[in-house]
């Protein structure tokens, strides 16, 4: 082996022995020799990227966006200063430095920093930047991510983002596992969406009661949106042909409140079809000592219904037991109670 000396042009300088570092936005803008900056204005909150032209406008990782700015030849405010300025949400701006990371290290896996929360910001920027890489790759994680686990929280995110084509697979997605999403996961989606999504459901992906939970959900999470339209849309009896028994008493307070129609010729209104919910759970109602606590759920807010609609649930429940139990058998179990 020849000794060939070492290298030594750092010697007696600054320079780190061995130092080896990579291109990046996050060094020293006068160690990278950074040549342009990106600010991004989040709310109140600014934030300054020292970055590089080639690395924005060159190669299979490049910004269509930055390609037509730097070659434009006309004289634009950004030539001038070196710098853009750009508006964005705050989970678009939280995103942005994985983009910057994703177009300086060519071979960065995008499988490590994706997830279900930040995908759709991810594939906005891409969009909104022409980095077309960058979009590609997004798309392969969100269609093995995109299950009905996932949904709900998808169908928010494509909204906030006004991704149509990824709001529309995960409502549908949403609307063929209702029985399988919990209500209170479903809540969480914009009521609007969530509209769409009973509009989507059909009968054959739960039980004919099972959308009233999700409603119940629903319209809690979002108090003050529920209008009587919106009521009305989503417990049509063609998408709530059934009502849980746990779920009437709050939906026939709701439909009071918003005055929806009480009566119809075939029964079909909101407030009949809960009544006759409520009903069917005649035991909470006639004789509340001999339920479980949980029955006695279902007849919270009973006591703030009218005496004219006491009486109305009331002859609607003893209907429903005379049907069926016999009479003498209620008898003797109601006076054990009181033994």
């Amino acid at each position: 082996m020849y000794d060939l000396g070492r290298f030594n042009y750092c010697a007696g300088s600054t320079c780190k022995k061995g130092q080896k570092t990579s291109l990046s936005w996050k060094l020293d803008p006068k160690e990278s020799l950074s040549d342009y900056k990106i600010v991004v204005m989040c709310g109140e909150e600014v934030t300054s990227y020292h970055v590089h032209r080639n690395i924005l406008a060159v190669g299979p990782r490049r910004s269509e966006y930055f390609v037509r700015l730097f070659q434009s030849d006309t004289e634009v405010t950004e030539h001038k200063t070196g710098k853009s300025s750009i508006q964005l949400e705050e989970p678009a701006a939280c995103a942005f430095p994985l983009m910057l990371d994703y177009m300086y290290n060519q071979s960065e896996n995008l499988e490590s920093v994706l997830t279900t929360e930040n995908a759709i910001s991810m594939r906005f920027l891409a969009s909104y930047f022409g980095v077309e890489a960058l979009f590609d790759d997004v798309n392969k994680f969100i269609q093995k991510d995109l299950i009905y686990k996932t949904a709900p929280a998808y169908v928010t995110y494509a909204d906030f983002h006004h991704d149509e084509k990824v709001l529309e697979a995960a409502r549908a997605l949403c609307a063929d596992n209702v029985c399988n999403i919990e209500p209170a996961e479903m809540a969480l989606i914009p009521l609007k969406c969530f509209r769409d999504i009973v509009c989507l459901y059909t009968l054959n992906h739960g039980g004919r009661d099972i959308m009233s939970s999700h409603i119940v959900a629903a319209c809690q999470e979002h108090t003050d949106d529920v209008d009587q339209e919106t009521l009305l849309d989503m417990t049509s009896i063609d998408k709530m042909p059934a009502i849980a028994p746990k779920d009437a008493m709050y939906l026939f307070h709701l439909s009071l409140k918003l005055s929806l129609p009480e009566i119809s010729e075939d029964g079909s209104t909101l407030h009949e079809r809960c009544i006759k919910a409520m009903a069917h759970n005649w035991l909470s109602i006639v004789l509340p000592d001999m339920v479980s606590n949980e029955d006695c759920t279902a007849r919270k807010g009973y006591h703030d219904l009218s005496s004219d609609l006491k009486v109305k649930l009331l002859e609607a429940a003893l209907c429903v037991a005379a049907n069926l139990v016999d009479p003498d058998d209620v008898l003797s179990e109601y006076r054990q109670t009181f033994q």
